[in-house]
Order: C-alpha cells, then structure tokens, then sequence
C-alpha cells in the first residue's frame, strides 16, 4: 500500500482540500483510496504529529492539558493504537492512503522527528510521497503577521520580527524543503506554488486530486473550453 501525506503549508488552501477529502470519503473507498480518520481529535490529523514529537512543550499538549511524561506516554499509544486499526483494515482493501495536516509542516521541524517519521512509514508502506504546497515568502508573512496579532501570539511588528528568522522554517521555505528532501529523497518530495503564473490561487482540489489520486477523478468538457473535474463513485 502506498501512502501520500499532505504536509501543507498553512494558507494553502488545505482546509479546503480536507473538507473535499473527508466528506468524499467512500468514494474514495470505492477507489481503494483510505483517507486516515483523525485520531483523537477534531482537527484533520493533527494528532499524527504526536507519534513523533519529542518537545515537552509540544502546542497540542497545552491544548489538551496534558502536563506529565506520563499524560504524553498515554496519549501517544491511544494514537499509535488508532492509527494502528486503521491501518490494519486499510491495507486490506486498498492502495493507498491519505493523511493530510497542514500541522504536520509546522510540528516537525527537526531532523530526529522526520527521520522517526519516515522510519514509521517505511515500515508499513511500500511508497510514500510528500505534498506540499507554498506561498510566496511574503504573503505568507504578511497572513501569518495578521493572523497572530489577532490570536494575541504577537503584540506588535517588533514582536512579529523576533521570530521571523532564517532559523524559523516556517519562514524559510528553502531550509524547509532541503530538510524534508534530506529526509525523504528529491523523489519522493513533491512542492508546488499555491498561486499561478497569474498571481491567483490555484484549485487545490483539482491539482491534488489529479496528480496524486487520479483514479477517482474525471473530467467533463463545458461549453467554451471549460473543465470540470468531477470525483468518480
């Protein structure tokens, strides 16, 4: 069984891509595609990155009031447990799986935890391939400037600076993608622009589903050259 996770990046579009993936869920069964369920919370796969965070002060710790080694040795086996069912059922009848989280590009950001990852993966899957998708560097601090002063993470530019550094990878796209390409091999990362050679957003769901699961997509011709993309079953 192959497996293709969707790493992201945030303002991408992957909220979209989500809602089409999750609520198309047994088409894509029928096309002996498995979408990986979250595992213990609401947020699409965000508890995946659990299985391979090593920081105490790891974001969807606080979130959950979980304080102790103890909490965390739990929360990680109720994970690998869910994950594990799923996966046993998946490989059964089907080829591939997806996970997609844009957390995941923003929860593992060191060697150690991507090699954990890959290591995870090589062992229960014969192919995997990383999708991400970027802005342009500027868009996206200008997106993520706004977003945090409204969440009350900065409380003014000065702020905002102090963290928008080479060493941050949520700003470096260049490191970000070395890392993950270190990790996995040049092959098996896959990176695309968000934004045309028109400056607009491009159809995420189109793209992925068309490059990544085209077993279940067709196409229909409109009046005028126009076309449709449509999910089969």
């Amino acid at each position: 069984m192959e497996l293709i996770i969707h790493i992201g990046k945030e303002k991408t579009g992957s909220t979209s891509l989500q809602h089409n993936i999750f609520s198309n869920t047994q088409r894509l069964k029928n096309a002996l595609i498995y979408p990986l369920r979250e595992l213990i919370l609401t947020e699409p796969n965000r508890s995946f990155s659990i299985l391979f965070e090593r920081n105490f002060n790891f974001p969807l710790y606080k979130l959950m009031k979980i304080n102790n080694k103890e909490q965390i040795k739990e929360l990680k086996l109720q994970v690998f447990n869910d994950f594990t069912s799923q996966y046993n059922f998946a490989r059964k009848y089907h080829q591939k799986m997806v996970i997609s989280s844009e957390f995941i590009s923003v929860a593992l950001n060191d060697r150690e935890q991507l090699y954990q990852l890959k290591k995870f993966c090589d062992r229960r899957f014969s192919k995997v391939s990383i999708v991400c998708y970027f802005r342009d560097q500027f868009s996206d601090c200008l997106s993520r400037y706004s977003q945090d002063l409204k969440t009350g993470l900065i409380h003014n530019f000065d702020d905002f600076m102090k963290i928008v550094t080479p060493a941050n990878l949520l700003y470096n796209h260049f490191n970000f993608m070395n890392l993950w390409e270190e990790t996995f091999g040049i092959k098996n990362m896959f990176a695309f622009s968000y934004f045309n050679e028109d400056g607009h957003p491009i159809d995420i769901n189109k793209h992925f589903f068309t490059n990544f699961l085209p077993e279940c997509v067709n196409f229909e011709n409109q009046p005028g050259g126009k076309e449709i993309c449509h999910l089969v079953g």
